[in-house]
């Protein structure tokens, strides 16, 4: 039976209003979008279902799409650890599992919309095809969110601001900064594949600085979705030598 004190502990900790307001906010959108776009390709293209034009708005869909599902993972996380000063990977697990669940919920009402809720062949057969799709979608969308968190926490670990991390050129910089590396090796960066080889040299450099070697080190160059969140939001600290 489930535990209606867990329950609610988990309820209040994941949906209160600190926590999920902007993220609600986002999968609010996702849901008027949907409905609103699936309206305007209804009316718009009935009759050229192959048209370019139909191709480049589904395009276009699929971008804010993904634009706002990665906006109400990274506020679900921001806030969260706004609240609870800080957050374990079990817990960003959790948060994915519930942005999608939500998605989900919002594609049967998309749907469910236009087939007046009757639960036909067709129905059941394109939500599981959406259902599909969206699950291929959160997949790549959180393992770029996480990735993105982790860049964030490990730059902030290093003593550096986190949102350095996410801006282009910059974050290289800051980057060479971090591993203590020459400036000038910036210049090389903008070589073809001699990038490459410093992408290497700067990463292993930064695992040294976490106390990482040998097999760590093959990790985030081969890995770098897996490790990169185990040095960001692991116990390892900045400053080895």
């Amino acid at each position: 039976m489930l535990d209606k004190k867990l329950y609610m502990e988990f309820i209040n900790k994941y949906f209160s209003k600190k926590v999920f307001l902007r993220s609600s906010f986002c999968l609010l959108a996702y849901l008027i979008f949907g409905i609103a776009s699936n309206w305007y390709i209804e009316h718009q293209f009935q009759n050229d279902y192959y048209s370019d034009s139909r191709m480049n708005f589904g395009t276009v869909i699929g971008l804010i799409n993904a634009a706002l599902l990665f906006s109400a993972v990274f506020f679900f996380y921001k806030d969260f650890k706004k609240v609870y000063q800080s957050i374990e990977f079990k817990e960003i697990v959790n948060i994915g599992v519930i942005i999608y669940v939500s998605l989900c919920l919002i594609k049967f009402i998309i749907l469910g919309v236009y087939d007046g809720f009757e639960f036909s062949s067709f129905f059941i057969d394109v939500f599981t095809e959406d259902i599909f799709y969206l699950f291929i979608l959160a997949i790549i969308v959180f393992t770029i969110a996480i990735n993105i968190m982790a860049m964030w926490k490990i730059f902030e670990k290093a003593g550096e601001k986190g949102w350095a991390s996410i801006v282009p050129i910059y974050n290289i910089i800051v980057m060479l900064k971090i591993t203590q590396k020459p400036d000038w090796w910036f210049l090389l960066f903008l070589i073809p594949f001699v990038n490459i080889v410093m992408s290497i040299l700067v990463t292993n450099a930064l695992s040294k600085k976490f106390g990482k070697y040998d097999t760590f080190v093959f990790g985030l160059i081969l890995l770098p979705f897996i490790y990169y969140p185990i040095l960001g939001f692991g116990d390892d600290e900045y400053g080895f030598d």
